[in-house]
């Protein structure tokens, strides 16, 4: 039985634009998603805060039978390896979990962030455990678009960390195939981080104006000197990417890669002089254009290379373990793409890096 192709694809989910199937574009799974039961391209689309009507009851039975040990597990656990600056490791083990009651979607997720440190770092890769990763993700995201029909003082705080720990589920599972198990597959998709991370920025400006005035806005306006002068690696790495870069430019003929290329080097110097955290994760992939993202999913020798070399500086600047499966995963893609004539560029770069 064939499939049916169709060319209207500029609304449909990214995994049905890449099968080139037809879309129902349900939210917030479509048809075909649900069918093969695999995370879609609408549960991640956090910038769009246009939920539908709907009336949210607390999850009092909506829980896992260990849900207690698992918060327990995030507290003392999660907590200290998900914080990108030891300010935010007291900011998780409390605030979050002052939240969480208050805001189905943020229990939802801090539940789905556990289980899958649990799975990813204790218990291996157990099937079992990301089912629940899946369906409490899931939850969470449906919850979100139908229950946040706003933004303002009062919500800020528990949207600001639900979409955080929304990343770093999309960070440590950009790999997981049909949902339910780990290891390289065909369907990871460097745009899908990128983009998420475009709607993040796009998200985070809207908050700023109710966070600055939270209870927590001293810790959001602190600033501390970056450590990249101590790190050795990451200063080694820094200039190699530099001169990849520059010498790319010499060659690149697209004006979205040119951009790109320009974008990523400004980057690279906000690492000297700003703190690490999200908002600057966020940078490079905020100034990306629709043409760039384009051509990446087209596979352009030149962007994958590009897009490698923003991945292995994240790599190297954040340690988290959410970080470390997407930045592997990422170089793995890119490796087995690169044609011929790039070739030895690539494995020249990624031998001075090591």
């Amino acid at each position: 039985m064939s499939r049916s192709f169709h060319t209207k694809s500029r609304n449909s989910c990214g995994r049905c634009k890449q099968r080139r199937v037809k879309c129902n574009r349900q939210s917030p799974v479509c048809r075909n998603c649900a069918r093969r039961n695999e995370l879609c391209d609408f549960q991640l689309r956090i910038g769009d805060l246009a939920p539908e009507k709907a009336v949210i009851v607390a999850p009092t039975a909506v829980v896992w039978h260990k849900e207690n040990a698992i918060l327990d597990y995030f507290s003392g656990v999660v907590a200290p390896s998900i914080s990108l600056a030891d300010p935010m490791i007291g900011i998780w083990r409390k605030e979050v979990l002052k939240y969480y009651r208050l805001s189905p979607p943020l229990y939802h997720m801090v539940i789905s962030v556990s289980v899958l440190h649990m799975s990813n770092q204790h218990m291996g890769l157990d099937t079992g455990l990301i089912r629940v990763v899946h369906q409490h993700f899931v939850d969470a995201v449906s919850l979100f678009r139908r229950e946040i029909t706003s933004l303002g003082k009062e919500n800020s705080l528990p949207v600001f960390f639900f979409s955080i720990l929304l990343l770093m589920v999309q960070f440590a599972t950009s790999h997981v195939r049909h949902g339910i198990s780990f290891g390289p597959t065909e369907i990871f998709e460097p745009t899908d981080i990128l983009c998420s991370l475009q709607k993040a920025q796009k998200l985070s400006c809207q908050l700023v104006p109710f966070l600055a005035t939270s209870s927590m806005a001293s810790i959001f306006a602190e600033t501390r000197p970056p450590v990249i002068g101590g790190d050795v690696k990451l200063a080694k790495t820094i200039f190699i990417v530099q001169e990849t870069l520059h010498s790319l430019n010499l060659t690149v003929q697209h004006a979205s890669e040119k951009e790109a290329i320009k974008s990523l080097l400004q980057w690279l110097q906000t690492l000297r002089s700003m703190q690490p955290g999200w908002r600057q994760i966020c940078i490079w992939p905020a100034s990306l254009s629709p043409g760039y993202i384009q051509r990446l999913r087209d596979k352009s020798q030149i962007s994958m290379i590009v897009y490698l070399c923003w991945c292995l500086i994240l790599g190297r600047s954040y340690k988290q373990w959410m970080f470390t499966t997407y930045c592997r995963q990422a170089i793995r893609h890119v490796v087995a793409r690169i044609n011929w004539v790039w070739g030895d560029f690539l494995s020249q770069l990624l031998t001075e890096v090591e």
